[in-house]
């Protein structure tokens, strides 16, 4: 996957965006050639498309306000990488629109209340 070649404008670069995909494909047991397969360059070029624009500016949004919410609840290294790779693959997945069946939103906001979920529930066991 060339996250480098990525073109979507003058002015944003999505970095969030660009890293989830990283993620997806890191975790993934789909595997050709011993190169993850689960998100190929040609869907990642979908990324950069007018059609996806504001899907993938609420998923950049979405993937930085949760990195804040985070950073103030001062949770260990360990549950916040675990809470954000959650929520950056559901939502990556999400917008790519290669989803599997048992893991299905209808929206990002949906991924979003999911995911507050697993963060209060680090809360607690914090507590």
């Amino acid at each position: 996957m060339k996250n480098a070649n990525l073109n979507f404008g003058a002015v944003d670069k999505f970095p969030l965006v660009q890293n989830a995909a990283c993620e997806a494909n890191l975790q993934s047991h789909k595997v050709v050639d011993g190169i993850c397969r689960l998100i190929t360059p040609a869907k990642m070029v979908t990324l950069t498309s007018k059609e996806l624009r504001p899907t993938v500016k609420q998923a950049e949004q979405m993937m930085s306000d949760a990195r804040a919410l985070l950073e103030k609840l001062k949770i260990t290294e360990g549950d916040y990488v675990k809470a954000l790779g959650k929520l950056d693959v559901r939502v990556i997945l999400y917008t790519l629109k290669l989803q599997h069946d048992a893991d299905s939103y209808d929206n990002l906001a949906q991924i979003g209340n999911v995911t507050f979920t697993i963060y209060i529930r680090i809360c607690v066991h914090m507590i």
